[in-house]
């Protein structure tokens, strides 16, 4: 796909996301939608509507660039369910950012969270179009591209999430459920790229879905425990959940790549320990 051709796509699919999201905090603000007896129905018809379109453009960006070259990843689909994985990282990034600009009331913090939303959707489709490829020069900056995205996306949405200060019995499973898709979703990239380029990897799903599932059963049984914590800021809140996400997937990952030691464990160990420390002193701040 020629590079003219293919930036015009990111170009459209984001400015369609940018301009869908900013239209969500016009009705969320009153702005639109007045006179509706449920202008919350229509805000989350619309945020459907986003989600669609998200997951749609990236298998669009995805095929035209596998049409491109021979030398793409193989694509794989969510286990049970027919879901491709390229859907899950834009799907749920849309999803996260429409719920994220629901904790701000603050006008200008809306608008620079539209703004960020708008580079993360650009920078998501670029880097699914360039990590497609294994012979693309940016094909490993697009690889760490989309894992700050995942990360970026866990850290919404948990933050989204913890903030409705909802029942433990409904925030601790949606929490887990977001940890093992992103995780799987990141797995599986890992382990497909690895293999193509004959590296060593555990490619098995069985044991992908594994880690992923078990990684999203810590996440919860954190979540159930951190809803005790009502004086917690909800993005303090969704920071303490995103530490625990980094931790399980860093040796997840280190797992499938075969280069887990004792000393990654460590290192992941005082990570974790260094950034709850830094959560929870920011906590006690407030």
């Amino acid at each position: 796909m020629p590079a003219l051709y293919r930036a015009e796509r990111i170009f459209t699919l984001t400015a369609l996301l940018a301009i869908g999201l900013g239209m969500t905090l016009a009705i969320s603000r009153g702005l639109l939608g007045r006179g509706l007896e449920e202008p919350a129905t229509l805000l989350w018809v619309l945020a459907f509507t986003l989600v669609l379109v998200a997951g749609a453009g990236a298998l669009w960006l995805r095929h035209s660039a596998q049409a491109a070259t021979s030398t793409s990843l193989p694509g794989s689909n969510l286990p049970v369910v027919p879901v491709p994985l390229e859907v899950i990282v834009p799907a749920t990034l849309v999803v996260g950012f429409v719920i994220f600009l629901q904790l701000f009331e603050d006008g200008i913090v809306q608008a620079a969270v539209v703004g960020l939303a708008g580079l993360s959707f650009a920078g998501v489709f670029w880097a699914q179009v360039r990590g497609a490829d294994t012979s693309d020069r940016y094909f490993g900056l697009a690889q760490s591209v989309l894992n700050i995205i995942s990360h970026l996306t866990a850290f919404l949405l948990f933050s989204a999430i913890y903030g409705l200060k909802v029942r433990a019995l409904l925030s601790a499973p949606a929490v887990g459920i977001v940890t093992a898709l992103l995780i799987y979703e990141m797995l599986s990239r890992d382990a497909a790229w690895h293999q193509a380029l004959s590296l060593p990897a555990e490619g098995r799903r069985t044991t992908l879905v594994l880690l992923s599932l078990s990684a999203g059963v810590v996440a919860s049984q954190v979540t159930w425990g951190l809803n005790y914590w009502a004086a917690l800021p909800t993005l303090v809140g969704g920071a303490f959940l995103l530490v625990v996400f980094y931790v399980m997937y860093g040796i997840a990952s280190h797992y499938v790549d075969h280069t887990l030691t004792r000393q990654v464990v460590v290192e992941f160990s005082v990570v974790a320990a260094l950034g709850l420390v830094v959560v929870f002193l920011s906590a006690f701040s407030q």
